[in-house]
């Protein structure tokens, strides 16, 4: 528009005053063709979309390929030989992957195995803890018992009054009367309380002589509380004659806590001489009656 001039080719007659075209050559004008193609020419050509349009149209062969993609080639065998390769490469680190998961599969088992093993020694443990915390209460360590029985050996020996309990402490101990640490004997009980004796060259090693279960001041239904017998290594229960039932429920006890003990039968040689004078056995006839009495009535070999 800036550049725009009128031209006009025919000009129509007119009666307007027209002095100043004096000199002026009309009918010399270009056509209005002439003049666009002259002002063409003069304007500078500007094409603000050919420098997007060649750099999507170099993208495109960038992506094209030797031909189009709709155009039939050789190129899909060398895909398929490609891809074929790349699906055995895949399928290989898969069985890779399936054995190792199994091998761990089997690892995880075991580990669940183990755990389950702890687990369980725990809770044991745990029970046995707690039984242990429920005896220290009920079943106390009794104090005469306290001062000497760390790092020793401790033997119990019970029974009735009159069964010859100390005198088979000094038997046991290899004492004759008389000698030091023998043990008093009587027809009477003689055992009033726990009475330590230790074992000649052994001095860890005790046998606790412990005054008859079933009296008024040592009854059958505490007695293996107030004896401590749950803290000695094993017990001796003493009988001269058949075991009484004080006997027969101090052993049940005693297995009821998993206490080693041993029934001792003792005064056999008065069995074998009333047997003699009343029923004319030999010593061996009664010693076999005996034995089988104690295997058949008591369980004892």
């Amino acid at each position: 528009d800036r550049q725009g001039e009128t031209w006009e080719s025919k000009p129509a007659k007119s009666d307007a005053d027209a002095v100043h075209l004096v000199g002026v050559e009309l009918g010399t004008a270009p056509s209005v063709a002439e003049w666009l193609r002259q002002k063409a020419k003069e304007i500078p050509e500007e094409d603000l979309t050919r420098e997007a349009l060649a750099e999507a149209l170099q993208k495109v062969l960038e992506c094209r390929g030797a031909l189009p993609q709709h155009a039939p080639s050789g190129e899909h065998s060398s895909q398929l030989t490609d891809l074929a390769a790349s699906l055995s490469e895949m399928q290989k680190q898969l069985s890779k992957q399936r054995e190792s998961l199994s091998s761990r599969k089997e690892e995880l088992a075991k580990r669940e195995l183990e755990l389950k093993e702890e687990e369980r020694k725990f809770a044991a443990a745990e029970q046995q803890r707690a039984k242990d915390e429920e005896a220290r209460r009920n079943y106390p360590m009794p104090a005469w018992l306290s001062k000497s029985c760390d790092g020793t050996m401790n033997v119990a020996v019970v029974g009735n009054s009159g069964v010859g309990k100390s005198l088979l402490i000094n038997k046991l101990r290899r004492l004759k009367p008389g000698m030091p640490n023998w043990a008093m004997t009587g027809v009477q009980e003689t055992t009033l309380s726990p009475t330590m004796y230790t074992f000649p060259g052994v001095d860890r090693v005790r046998l606790w002589d412990l005054p008859g279960a079933g009296t008024t001041e040592f009854p059958q239904e505490t007695y293996v509380r107030d004896m401590g017998l749950r803290y000695f290594d094993s017990v001796l229960i003493v009988t001269a004659g058949r075991f009484t039932t004080t006997e027969v429920l101090l052993r049940a006890e005693l297995e009821k806590y998993e206490i080693p003990y041993f029934m001792v039968r003792t005064k056999i040689d008065l069995d074998v001489w009333n047997n003699k004078l009343d029923n004319n056995l030999d010593e061996d006839a009664t010693i076999q009656n005996i034995r089988d009495e104690l295997r058949s009535l008591h369980g004892v070999n």
